[in-house]
């Protein structure tokens, strides 16, 4: 898949800083593999993620993998085209 000129492609590129929460949660992308379909990102959550035991939240947890799984699905998608989720259950 060519390069494209979108604000999700720049995000999953490091080049735009995208949602709010992603930023609040230091998403990063660190692998794009367009062809495979696959992503891998990291994250450098905030002291205001963990819980009273000092892990990171189940919801902030859960709101990592929403934002991996969308840019992962959106790179197979065609310009233009964004994902939404639908049902999602942890």
């Amino acid at each position: 898949m060519p390069e494209r000129d979108d604000p999700l492609w720049h995000f999953v590129h490091n080049r735009l800083p995208g949602p709010p929460s992603s930023r609040f949660l230091g998403w990063r992308c660190v692998e794009l593999d367009v062809a495979r379909g696959t992503i891998a990102v990291e994250f450098a959550p905030k002291p205001e993620c963990l819980n009273p035991a000092g892990g990171i939240a189940g919801g902030f947890i859960a709101h990592m993998l929403d934002a991996t799984i969308g840019p992962g699905v959106a790179i197979t998608l065609e310009p233009g085209q964004f994902p939404t989720t639908v049902e999602f259950k942890v």
